[in-house]
């Protein structure tokens, strides 16, 4: 899903299919503008993004600069939205566990 592939994001139909990703480029005035909105969801939050080496209070910061040009990018409450459902997406029942065992062990330090 949402494919980094020499440091670009490759959207393929397959990635524009899933709806809140349709949804959210099928109702856009400006699919390009779309596509990047898209993009800077891809590597805000992806697993394996290179701005993942971003403290999480920093990162969005820089993918702002990066793609948009501007440190103080803004995304729309339905870019949030997508955000959050990207982030579910990328839950396994593996990373829920570590996630689970994390928050444990920081209530024991």
């Amino acid at each position: 899903m949402f494919d980094i592939i020499g440091g670009k994001i490759r959207l393929s139909t397959e990635d524009l299919a899933i709806p809140p990703f349709k949804e959210y480029y099928n109702r856009a005035e400006d699919k390009a503008e779309a596509l990047k909105e898209i993009e800077y969801i891809v590597w805000l939050y992806k697993w394996n993004s290179p701005y993942e080496a971003y403290p999480e209070k920093d990162r969005a910061r820089q993918v702002g600069i990066d793609i948009f040009g501007d440190e103080h990018y803004v995304p729309s409450e339905q870019l949030k939205a997508l955000g959050k459902r990207f982030a579910e997406f990328q839950e396994t029942p593996g990373t829920r566990l570590l996630n689970a065992s994390q928050t444990a062990a920081e209530g024991l330090i």
